[in-house]
């Protein structure tokens, strides 16, 4: 199960990247492991329903399936996502213990470094599985070293909002109605309406007409011959005008403006 970023499932797989934070992540969730370190400037980020801001040296970590978004801030961060199985190998042997949410890392040097070794002849697929379980060991050894890891934690509402969002996506031409989800899940519409405003960071009708717009959006860039009014009704919306609110309020322009 995946929800946005469906290419971090395969075995063997890593991102890194180094970026000026200068796009939204929206709320989204993925079985992955994610490392995030903020090198220069300020990040807010919201990770399992709590928002931190990251500054210059700060690191977060982002376990399996925790819903967790970016703001854009302009600050120069490295990525680091990748296969679960990459992670869970040496969590076990530090017995089943795992980085804190928010940490200390000064390390920006060694970060270059393997950022160098990622960057390197990716083209080349011979023992590229092998530098990126290497380059999770190094960076997971170095967190621990400096005593940076702690018991693993469940979250029961992170894990019913996962289950929500990944309904949402599944089912945008449904009613995805607070009332709907209420009946479907077993929850009270109000207790939906909090814990989903905690995780989102916005109103779930707001969230949902994102989602929809992004949907949209995706359908227009590989679908030339349909209409916008197909395309919108195909996704989930029910009248044009809700969705040209939606689609400016993610995309800040019409559909199709160039």
């Amino acid at each position: 199960m995946s929800f946005y970023e469906s290419e971090v499932e395969g075995y063997g797989y890593l991102y890194f990247s180094h970026v000026k934070k200068d796009k939204e992540t929206p709320p989204h969730f993925h079985s992955a492991i994610e490392l995030l370190f903020c090198v220069d400037g300020e990040q807010d980020v919201s990770v399992g329903g709590e928002v931190y801001t990251l500054k210059k040296g700060d690191g977060c970590f982002v376990d399996s399936y925790v819903v967790h978004s970016l703001k854009p801030s302009g600050a120069e961060m490295y990525a680091v996502v990748g296969d679960v199985h990459f992670f869970s190998s040496v969590f076990s042997s530090f017995g089943n213990r795992v980085p804190l949410c928010i940490f200390k890392f000064e390390s920006t040097e060694l970060l270059e470094t393997l950022y160098a070794l990622y960057s390197k002849d990716r083209a080349d697929k011979a023992g590229i599985t092998e530098i990126n379980e290497a380059i999770v060991k190094i960076l997971l050894a170095e967190l621990n070293e400096s005593g940076l890891f702690t018991e693993r934690t469940k979250d029961t509402q992170n894990e019913l909002v996962a289950r929500i969002l990944q309904y949402a996506n599944d089912n945008l031409r449904s009613d995805l109605s607070l009332s709907e989800l209420s009946l479907k899940f077993g929850y009270s519409s109000t207790y939906l309406s909090r814990i989903l405003h905690r995780y989102l960071g916005m109103n779930w009708n707001i969230y949902v007409g994102n989602l929809r717009a992004r949907a949209v959006h995706a359908v227009l860039s590989s679908e030339r011959d349909i209409s916008v009014l197909d395309a919108a009704l195909m996704c989930g919306f029910d009248s044009l005008n809700t969705f040209y609110r939606a689609y400016r309020r993610v995309f800040d322009k019409a559909p199709l403006e160039k």
